[in-house]
């Protein structure tokens, strides 16, 4: 087994405990990570090794100690882009500044920020593709359900690392699904339109260049998304804020618009959204507070 060690620093103001608070709670992942006191531990695939990221409050102040495992030995590059992985799902480089500055002027809104302040946005998961195939796992079904065949997916295809006395499994990159195709989703409980989908979803997310996801213009990265079968309106905007962390763009399917009536105490949907807007690109940011504060 190898270990290696990194210092993570995130921009201020940054809350850990926040972060850990909202790992325990998010339903599609529950379960899914480890979390004892003021640290975590989770399991994800990277370059065809399954490595294990163990994040803890750091030595100063707005610093996090990470620890990866893996069975075998990553180069230099490949640590380092495990490590970004990492610091990009705690959402560490965020700039809250901004949002901050507009919650100010926002009497409903300011208690709430001052609740969660140093809330930062916890992706879904280190991989996009994971949060693409959940969105279509997830499409008119419980999240129970959901769920029971995402693990099935995870038994059949992904990695397993032992540490510290329990097995850590993590889902599989595209590449293995690729490998398994529709087929071998539909032996793992997939139904068979959703497998087709997963693949396809797949083999897009194998072939692409990460950075286009996380910095691309944002209209083409929606179209590419919106290009995989069963990717729709509300699965792009899923992957884009949830997964990429592309917060300029919101769109709703109920809960952020009934936690925003019961903020501002208005009745219509619309206009409960509308309080948003002033937001501009920190759109994603407001919803996400109010997913989190509110409920």
């Amino acid at each position: 087994m190898e270990h290696s060690r990194a210092v993570l620093r995130s921009r201020v103001p940054f809350d850990f405990r926040k972060s850990l608070s909202f790992l325990c709670s998010f339903p599609p992942t529950r379960g899914e990570q480890r979390v004892e006191g003021d640290r975590f531990r989770k399991a994800f695939a990277h370059d065809g090794a399954t490595i294990a990221a163990t994040v803890s409050v750091g030595d100063e102040p707005s610093s996090l100690a990470c620890t990866l495992s893996s069975e075998r030995a990553l180069s230099a590059e490949s640590r380092a882009r495990a490590v970004e992985q990492v610091a990009f799902q705690l959402g560490l480089d965020d700039d809250l500044a901004g949002f901050y500055a507009v919650a100010r002027n926002d009497a409903a809104f300011a208690p709430l920020v001052e609740r969660l302040f140093g809330q930062r946005h916890v992706k879904f998961s280190p991989s996009p593709f994971e949060a693409a195939a959940w969105s279509i796992l997830a499409q008119r079904r419980p999240i129970r359900q959901a769920r029971a065949v995402k693990d099935s997916i995870v038994e059949h295809f992904g990695g397993a690392l032992d540490l510290d006395g329990e097995r850590l499994r993590a889902f599989p990159e595209p590449a293995a699904i690729v490998d398994a195709g529709a087929a071998g989703l539909v032996a793992a409980r997939v139904d068979r339109e959703r497998a087709h989908a997963i693949v396809q979803a797949a083999h897009a997310f194998r072939d692409v260049d990460r950075r286009f996801l996380v910095e691309g213009d944002f209209t083409e990265v929606e179209r590419w998304l919106r290009a995989i079968p069963r990717i729709g309106e509300w699965s792009a905007a899923f992957v884009l804020f949830r997964a990429l962390g592309r917060m300029a763009r919101l769109v709703d399917t109920g809960p952020i618009a009934r936690a925003a009536r019961v903020l501002y105490g208005v009745a219509d949907d619309r206009a409960a959204l509308a309080r948003g807007e002033a937001y501009g690109q920190f759109r994603g940011y407001w919803a996400y507070y109010l997913r989190v504060g509110v409920g």
